[in-house]
Protein backbone atom coordinates (compact mmCIF):
# COMPACT_ATOMS: atom_id res chain seq x y z
CA UNK A 1 0.00 0.00 0.00
CA UNK A 2 1.60 3.49 -0.94
CA UNK A 3 1.06 6.17 0.73
CA UNK A 4 0.76 9.75 -0.63
CA UNK A 5 2.31 13.03 0.60
CA UNK A 6 3.22 16.49 0.17
CA UNK A 7 7.24 17.20 0.34
CA UNK A 8 8.10 18.59 3.52
CA UNK A 9 10.27 20.59 0.93
CA UNK A 10 7.55 22.00 -0.75
CA UNK A 11 6.05 23.95 2.03
CA UNK A 12 9.34 24.18 3.46
CA UNK A 13 10.16 26.42 0.15
CA UNK A 14 6.69 28.35 0.15
CA UNK A 15 7.36 29.32 3.85
CA UNK A 16 10.66 31.08 3.01
CA UNK A 17 9.21 32.55 -0.40
CA UNK A 18 6.60 34.28 1.88
CA UNK A 19 9.03 35.02 4.42
CA UNK A 20 11.25 36.74 2.17
CA UNK A 21 8.88 38.90 0.27
CA UNK A 22 8.07 40.96 3.20
CA UNK A 23 9.53 42.71 5.75
CA UNK A 24 8.29 41.93 9.62
CA UNK A 25 9.64 43.76 12.51
CA UNK A 26 10.09 42.65 16.36
CA UNK A 27 11.10 44.12 19.77
CA UNK A 28 14.74 42.86 21.09
CA UNK A 29 14.59 45.23 23.67
CA UNK A 30 12.46 48.10 25.42
CA UNK A 31 12.37 50.29 28.22
CA UNK A 32 10.11 53.33 29.68
CA UNK A 33 10.16 55.73 33.01
CA UNK A 34 7.20 54.47 34.56
CA UNK A 35 6.90 58.06 36.03
CA UNK A 36 6.20 59.19 32.78
CA UNK A 37 2.42 59.26 32.47
CA UNK A 38 1.61 61.86 30.46
CA UNK A 39 0.18 61.10 26.93
CA UNK A 40 2.34 63.02 23.97
CA UNK A 41 0.50 65.48 22.86
CA UNK A 42 3.14 67.23 20.27
CA UNK A 43 6.18 65.05 19.22
CA UNK A 44 8.85 66.07 16.83
CA UNK A 45 9.93 62.94 14.67
CA UNK A 46 13.47 62.94 13.38
CA UNK A 47 15.17 59.77 11.50
CA UNK A 48 18.73 59.51 12.05
CA UNK A 49 20.06 58.21 9.04
CA UNK A 50 22.76 58.65 6.33
CA UNK A 51 20.12 58.22 3.14
CA UNK A 52 17.94 61.51 3.32
CA UNK A 53 15.42 59.81 1.25
CA UNK A 54 15.01 57.46 3.89
CA UNK A 55 14.42 60.09 6.85
CA UNK A 56 12.53 62.05 4.71
CA UNK A 57 9.87 58.84 3.63
CA UNK A 58 9.66 57.45 7.62
CA UNK A 59 9.32 61.01 9.56
CA UNK A 60 6.70 61.61 6.95
CA UNK A 61 5.34 58.21 7.15
CA UNK A 62 5.27 58.33 11.51
CA UNK A 63 4.16 61.52 11.40
CA UNK A 64 0.69 60.14 9.35
CA UNK A 65 0.39 57.50 11.79
CA UNK A 66 0.76 59.58 14.71
CA UNK A 67 -2.02 62.03 13.40
CA UNK A 68 -3.98 59.22 12.36
CA UNK A 69 -4.04 58.57 16.14
CA UNK A 70 -4.82 62.22 17.08
CA UNK A 71 -1.56 63.36 18.03
CA UNK A 72 0.61 66.37 16.32
CA UNK A 73 3.82 65.49 15.08
CA UNK A 74 6.33 67.13 13.04
CA UNK A 75 8.90 66.07 10.68
CA UNK A 76 12.23 66.49 12.16
CA UNK A 77 13.23 68.03 8.06
CA UNK A 78 11.10 70.56 8.52
CA UNK A 79 12.65 72.20 11.52
CA UNK A 80 16.30 71.00 12.20
CA UNK A 81 19.10 72.40 10.62
CA UNK A 82 21.09 70.44 7.75
CA UNK A 83 24.21 68.75 8.63
CA UNK A 84 25.86 66.28 11.13
CA UNK A 85 27.64 69.19 12.70
CA UNK A 86 24.93 71.27 13.98
CA UNK A 87 25.59 72.44 17.22
CA UNK A 88 23.47 72.19 20.22
CA UNK A 89 22.49 75.85 20.31
CA UNK A 90 21.33 75.81 16.44
CA UNK A 91 19.26 72.96 17.36
CA UNK A 92 17.69 74.36 20.58
CA UNK A 93 17.08 77.83 18.91
CA UNK A 94 15.66 75.53 15.51
CA UNK A 95 12.99 73.80 18.43
CA UNK A 96 12.10 77.12 20.56
CA UNK A 97 8.69 78.23 20.93
CA UNK A 98 7.64 75.10 18.73
CA UNK A 99 5.67 73.45 21.51
CA UNK A 100 6.83 70.18 21.49
CA UNK A 101 6.42 68.10 24.30
CA UNK A 102 8.41 65.58 23.43
CA UNK A 103 11.09 64.24 20.90
CA UNK A 104 11.13 60.80 18.79
CA UNK A 105 14.58 59.89 17.04
CA UNK A 106 14.90 56.24 15.49
CA UNK A 107 18.64 55.71 14.40
CA UNK A 108 19.93 52.39 12.29
CA UNK A 109 22.25 50.76 14.54
CA UNK A 110 23.41 47.83 12.31
CA UNK A 111 22.35 46.20 8.89
CA UNK A 112 23.45 42.77 9.12
CA UNK A 113 23.64 39.81 6.52
CA UNK A 114 22.41 36.12 7.38
CA UNK A 115 23.00 32.86 4.80
CA UNK A 116 21.29 29.64 5.56
CA UNK A 117 21.85 26.50 3.94
CA UNK A 118 18.76 25.03 3.28
CA UNK A 119 17.75 21.44 2.22
CA UNK A 120 15.33 20.55 0.59
CA UNK A 121 15.32 16.45 1.36
CA UNK A 122 12.47 15.59 3.01
CA UNK A 123 13.97 12.64 4.98
CA UNK A 124 16.50 9.86 5.62
CA UNK A 125 14.71 6.52 4.46
CA UNK A 126 14.02 5.10 6.82
CA UNK A 127 14.29 0.68 7.43
CA UNK A 128 11.23 -0.39 6.79
CA UNK A 129 10.94 1.17 3.25
CA UNK A 130 14.38 -1.27 2.42
CA UNK A 131 11.66 -4.13 2.15
CA UNK A 132 9.64 -3.20 -0.41
CA UNK A 133 11.96 -2.31 -4.11
CA UNK A 134 8.71 0.57 -5.22
CA UNK A 135 8.71 2.31 -1.53
CA UNK A 136 12.31 2.62 -1.24
CA UNK A 137 12.73 3.93 -4.70
CA UNK A 138 9.81 6.56 -4.35
CA UNK A 139 11.52 7.73 -1.50
CA UNK A 140 15.00 7.29 -2.14
CA UNK A 141 15.12 8.85 -5.67
CA UNK A 142 14.08 12.96 -4.07
CA UNK A 143 16.35 12.25 -1.82
CA UNK A 144 19.31 11.61 -4.47
CA UNK A 145 18.35 14.48 -6.87
CA UNK A 146 17.44 17.07 -4.28
CA UNK A 147 18.58 20.29 -4.97
CA UNK A 148 19.45 22.72 -2.41
CA UNK A 149 20.25 26.41 -2.02
CA UNK A 150 21.27 28.99 0.38
CA UNK A 151 19.20 32.03 1.49
CA UNK A 152 20.10 35.58 2.55
CA UNK A 153 18.45 36.98 4.92
CA UNK A 154 18.84 40.99 5.55
CA UNK A 155 18.46 42.10 9.34
CA UNK A 156 18.71 45.70 10.06
CA UNK A 157 18.71 46.74 13.90
CA UNK A 158 16.94 50.54 15.07
CA UNK A 159 16.89 51.86 17.95
CA UNK A 160 13.88 54.21 18.75
CA UNK A 161 13.73 56.52 21.69
CA UNK A 162 11.23 59.21 23.13
CA UNK A 163 12.29 61.96 24.88
CA UNK A 164 10.51 64.59 27.14
CA UNK A 165 11.78 68.53 26.30
CA UNK A 166 10.97 69.84 29.83
CA UNK A 167 13.47 67.84 31.97
CA UNK A 168 15.71 66.75 28.68
CA UNK A 169 15.53 63.40 30.13
CA UNK A 170 14.58 60.14 28.00
CA UNK A 171 11.29 58.44 28.79
CA UNK A 172 10.81 55.46 26.33
CA UNK A 173 13.39 53.48 24.37
CA UNK A 174 12.73 50.17 22.06
CA UNK A 175 15.17 48.33 20.01
CA UNK A 176 14.02 46.36 17.04
CA UNK A 177 14.90 44.21 13.94
CA UNK A 178 13.49 44.51 10.71
CA UNK A 179 13.89 41.34 8.43
CA UNK A 180 14.58 41.78 5.03
CA UNK A 181 13.20 44.67 3.54
CA UNK A 182 13.04 45.33 0.31
CA UNK A 183 13.13 48.66 -0.06
CA UNK A 184 13.56 52.13 2.07
CA UNK A 185 9.69 52.71 1.54
CA UNK A 186 8.89 49.39 3.11
CA UNK A 187 11.03 49.60 5.97
CA UNK A 188 9.92 53.19 6.84
CA UNK A 189 5.94 51.76 6.29
CA UNK A 190 6.42 48.90 8.78
CA UNK A 191 8.80 50.52 11.61
CA UNK A 192 6.37 53.43 11.33
CA UNK A 193 3.51 51.29 12.30
CA UNK A 194 5.28 49.17 14.46
CA UNK A 195 6.42 51.88 16.64
CA UNK A 196 3.06 53.66 16.52
CA UNK A 197 1.49 50.65 17.86
CA UNK A 198 3.85 49.64 20.84
CA UNK A 199 3.43 53.66 21.95
CA UNK A 200 -0.31 52.65 21.58
CA UNK A 201 0.53 49.69 23.83
CA UNK A 202 2.14 51.54 26.13
CA UNK A 203 -0.10 54.09 26.57
CA UNK A 204 2.05 57.15 25.75
CA UNK A 205 -1.02 58.02 22.61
Amino acid sequence: MYTRYLPRSVGLIFLILLVTACATTRITGEWRDDSYTRPLSKILVIGLSASTVFRRVYEDQLVAQLEAHGVTAVSGAAVLPDGAEASQEKIREAMAGKGFDTVLVTRLIDVETQKTYVSTADYIVPPPYYRNFYDYYYRARPVVYRHDYMVTDTIATLETTVYETTGNRLVWVVTSESFNPQRANDLAAELSQFIVDKLAQDGLI
